[in-house]
């Protein structure tokens, strides 16, 4: 096409018609040409976002994009993001989901840009602080850099065994703080019990956990799940006189032994 326009351009110029004619001609050629891009580039684009839409719901990598936008826009007006306020603990499950489900993040990325024309890396540095955006690199496996908020005290082993009356203690603690704390992790301790639980004891308290939220409940679900759930990255623990956010201590000494 654009090989035409050129060679219609030099042929106006040689003939002998008026410069205003040939200006006139040149600016039609030229908006027929914009015209004819514009339109199969949004045609392009269409085909994208109905593949997008088709498979919303199937596609893990979509399914993901969508709600990582809804995380970081919640109000859903495009020229509103970055005032609305953004969920960093959802961006952190978010974050979680991508590292268990081993969902390819370059995907993610083309399905973001595909559905909202932006960037998701600019957006997530833009909406988060450098320290949220590392953690939600390391959560998600995308970077192996550890954020300093874990702190050292990750790497006691966990040795500590516990019977059947123990863990149903551990279980029903843990059932006052999620449910009747609304999710906002106001006992510290018990997280920090759980993380010197060999791997045996702490599914048991999970095991546990999961049939006291059946019977009180009658709702079907997994210690991991409801935890993921928690607000628990504005929180701070001590351990070994070191102050560790709560959400990262979590991450790298509970979460990877839950079943």
């Amino acid at each position: 096409m654009s090989n035409f326009i050129v060679k219609q351009a030099k042929g106006l110029f040689s003939d002998k018609t008026s410069l205003q004619s040939k200006i006139t001609t040149v600016v039609i050629f030229a908006g027929v040409s914009f015209g004819l891009y514009w339109l199969g580039k949004k045609g392009i684009n269409t085909l994208k976002e109905g593949s997008f839409d088709r498979n919303f719901g199937t596609d893990s990598s979509v399914n993901i994009a969508v709600s990582i936008r809804g995380a970081l826009n919640p109000s859903g007006i495009s020229w509103f993001s970055g005032f609305d306020t953004t969920s960093v603990e959802a961006i952190y499950s978010l974050a979680r989901q991508i590292k268990a489900e081993n969902v390819s993040f370059n995907s993610i990325l083309k399905a973001y840009n595909i559905k909202y024309d932006s960037d998701l890396i600019e957006d997530l540095r833009k909406d988060l602080d450098a320290d949220e955006f590392q953690m939600f690199q390391y959560l998600s496996g995308i970077s192996t850099n550890k954020p300093e908020s874990i702190g050292t005290a990750s790497t006691e082993v966990a040795t500590t065994v516990i019977g059947n009356s123990m863990a149903t203690q551990y279980a029903e603690t843990l059932y006052e703080d999620i449910y009747a704390g609304m999710f906002t992790a106001k006992n510290k301790d018990i997280y920090i019990a759980l993380s010197k639980l060999d791997n045996n004891s702490l599914n048991m308290v999970a095991t546990i956990y999961a049939g006291i939220i059946n019977e009180m409940e009658d709702e079907i679900t997994t210690l991991k799940q409801d935890i993921d759930n928690e607000y628990l990255y504005s929180t701070y623990v001590t351990v070994d006189s070191e102050s560790i956010n709560l959400d990262a201590f979590y991450n790298a000494k509970i979460r990877p032994r839950l079943n």
